[in-house]
């Protein structure tokens, strides 16, 4: 994009290689020992591969690149390999895998834990409207980089400090066994929308429905009760209370994305 509206004068010529290669995430308590018995050549302990790190190394004989990254919450390794060897290498993570009972899990599994985790899904749990602080992520903004960088003045625009922004809650149902309908609208006393649920699922862990919504000045309503319209088979319209809450549900210190000891 920046390519073609801003620098179009550059010599520079661009191409896609994403399917040319082939990713299999190894993901739980158990994914640093797994990975040790793979790959002999990275030291995969926790204070010398740290989170957010990539290695190159060699996996079952492939040359492979490992990142400790995580959209699960849990201690994960994505290992990156050219796509001929995808099959290859996944047979044989899950051939060394079955001392620790492994099993394959699907995008639907991954989304629940995300979401317990409170990781966003940008385009879903968000628009282009949104800031970091919006979705309670100010952290991310650098503090001390020397020069500025791209969007940083547009944060001094009155408009993106509003109190009455949507900004990204949780919401959890009074009724634990009530699931929202995401695209749900948070209703004010008067029926008029006041936002609307991004993400909704039943979390086992927590054996209890989650939900994240957009809600305007929703960072300064914690723990207040607010009404969500749902259409049900049966009933028909029907207001459901709900607790406004952080939009991270569990491992709230973030503990588990480095494994236990």
């Amino acid at each position: 994009m920046w390519l073609q509206t801003e620098w179009s004068d550059l010599d520079v010529h661009l191409s896609s290689v994403t399917d040319q290669f082939a990713t299999v995430a190894v993901v739980g308590p158990n994914a640093r020992n797994l990975m040790k018995v793979l790959c002999h050549d990275i030291d995969f302990e926790r204070d010398n591969f740290k989170f957010m790190q990539w290695r190159p190394g060699t996996v079952c004989g492939v040359e492979a690149r490992i990142m400790r990254i995580s959209f699960s919450g849990e201690l994960a390794y994505e290992i990156n390999i050219e796509a001929n060897y995808g099959r290859y290498i996944w047979d044989e993570v899950a051939l060394a895998g079955k001392p620790w009972n492994i099993t394959p899990y699907g995008t639907e599994s991954m989304h629940v834990l995300r979401a317990e985790k409170g990781y966003i899904i940008v385009g879903q749990d968000t628009d282009g409207s949104m800031t970091p602080m919006d979705v309670n992520m100010k952290w991310i903004l650098a503090k001390d980089k020397p020069f500025s960088y791209i969007g940083r003045r547009s944060f001094s625009i009155s408009a993106l400090n509003s109190d009455d922004r949507f900004q990204l809650v949780g919401l959890l149902t009074k009724d634990a066994h009530v699931v929202l309908p995401e695209g749900s609208h948070i209703i004010n006393n008067k029926g008029g929308s006041i936002g609307y649920v991004t993400s909704s699922y039943f979390s086992p862990i927590l054996r209890r429905s989650i939900a994240m919504a957009q809600l305007k000045g929703g960072l300064s309503k914690m723990t207040e009760i607010v009404l969500v319209k749902i259409v049900q088979e049966k009933q028909g319209l029907k207001e459901i209370p709900c607790e406004v809450s952080s939009s991270v549900f569990y491992d709230i210190e973030g503990e588990k994305v480095d494994g236990n000891e």
